[in-house]
C-alpha cells in the first residue's frame, strides 16, 4: 500500500479515490447480496449497498463544497482514472470475493475492508496541512461509523 500511500499528491485525488472505494465497495457488497443464499445475509448484504451509497453521496457533498467541483468523480478518465483505479485495487486487494459468505465471514471482512480504508487514509493525512486533513478526516470518520454500524448489526442480530 505504500505506492499508493505516496503517489497521491493533492485533496482531489484523496476525495476521488474514496468516491471509486465507495464504488468498489457497493459492487462488491452488490454481488454478494445477488450470491447470498441465506436470506440474512442477503439483508445484510443489501444493508452494506445502502451504507456505500450514503457514503458516496457524503463524498460527493466534499467536492461539491471544495473549490475543485469541475471535475466529476464519476467519469475519471484516462491517465488519471487509471491512477485512481490502481489505488482502489491496491487498497481494495484485502476484499476478496466468495461464493456464498457465513454472516460471521461477512460481517469479519466487511470490518477488515473498512478498517484498510481507515488505515489507508489516516497515513495519507499525514502528507496533508490541517486544513485539508480535516476534510480527509471526514473520511475516517465515515469509514469508522461504518465499522460501529457494522458492530451494532452484529450485536442487534445476535451474531
Amino acid at each position: 500500500m505504500d505506492s499508493a500511500r505516496t503517489s497521491i499528491k493533492t485533496l482531489e485525488a484523496v476525495i476521488d479515490l474514496a468516491i471509486a472505494m465507495e464504488s468498489h465497495g457497493r459492487k462488491y457488497y452488490a454481488n454478494a447480496r445477488d450470491k447470498a443464499t441465506d436470506p440474512k445475509c442477503k439483508e445484510f448484504f443489501a444493508w452494506l449497498v445502502e451504507q456505500e451509497d450514503d457514503h458516496h453521496q457524503t463524498y460527493l457533498h466534499l467536492i461539491e463544497n471544495s473549490s475543485f467541483a469541475e471535475i466529476s468523480p464519476e467519469e475519471l478518465s484516462g491517465g488519471y482514472g487509471h491512477f485512481i483505479q490502481r489505488l482502489v485495487k491496491e487498497v481494495t486487494e484485502s476484499l476478496k470475493e466468495s461464493e456464498n459468505l457465513s454472516m460471521d465471514k461477512a460481517i469479519e471482512q466487511s470490518i477488515f475492508f473498512e478498517e484498510s480504508v481507515i488505515e489507508y487514509f489516516e497515513k495519507v493525512m499525514s502528507l496533508f496541512p490541517e486544513e485539508q486533513a480535516k476534510v480527509i478526516q471526514i473520511i475516517c470518520d465515515e469509514e469508522q461509523e461504518h465499522i460501529e454500524a457494522l458492530n451494532q448489526y452484529k450485536t442487534d442480530n445476535n451474531i
